[in-house]
């Protein structure tokens, strides 16, 4: 005789910054190499996120390592890389609003969406999470962006990033990410 527990329903978001005075993080150089790769870039039909395509970087590697070591020591989450890309909005742009999960292909879809901002202004806005609760009521759950924070959440959730009111680019990474 036994009994299982299955989760059906878990929604969260796990926040936080890597910015500390001993890291050898270079944020300028990491969003420097998404600058060129933006040069290089040519949007093309279906990319209606404005997603970078971003070339192999150290740097984006001891990001995603670092942030996975602190996610998994603190909260016993241990995740895996599956995609990377970068997004970039000047002045007054706005994120496509978007999930990570694609509906037609659910087998093999990614568990969580990781977001790390390489450059933020003073007023670069906020990490906008909209979801529906259990009982289907729409919420909202705004994180402030600055330089070298992350954000690891659900893939099914909808978010984007509001309005950038400065005059600095605002540049991100985003990984779709597996438990491992």
């Amino acid at each position: 005789m036994y009994s299982l527990k299955d989760t059906l329903s878990e929604q969260f978001v796990i926040h936080g910054s890597i910015n500390t005075e001993h890291s050898k993080i270079d944020n300028k150089l990491i969003t420097e190499n998404i600058s060129k790769d933006l040069e290089k870039m040519v949007f093309d039909y279906p990319n209606y996120t404005y997603d970078i395509k971003i070339n192999y970087h150290a740097q984006h590697s001891w990001v995603f390592s670092l942030i996975n070591e602190k996610i998994n020591l603190d909260h016993n989450l241990p995740i895996q890389n599956s995609e990377a890309w970068a997004n970039v909005e000047g002045c007054n742009e706005i994120s496509v609003k978007r999930n990570n999960l694609d509906l037609n292909k659910i087998e093999g879809a990614p568990h969580y969406t990781l977001i790390y901002i390489t450059n933020a202004g003073v007023n670069s806005g906020e990490l906008i999470l909209d979801y529906n609760t259990q009982h289907m009521k729409q919420k909202i759950h705004r994180l402030p962006i600055e330089t070298g924070n992350f954000y690891l959440f659900n893939s099914n959730i909808d978010y984007y990033l509001s309005k950038n009111y400065d005059e600095e680019n605002r540049v991100s990474m985003t990984w779709t990410c597996f438990k491992r």
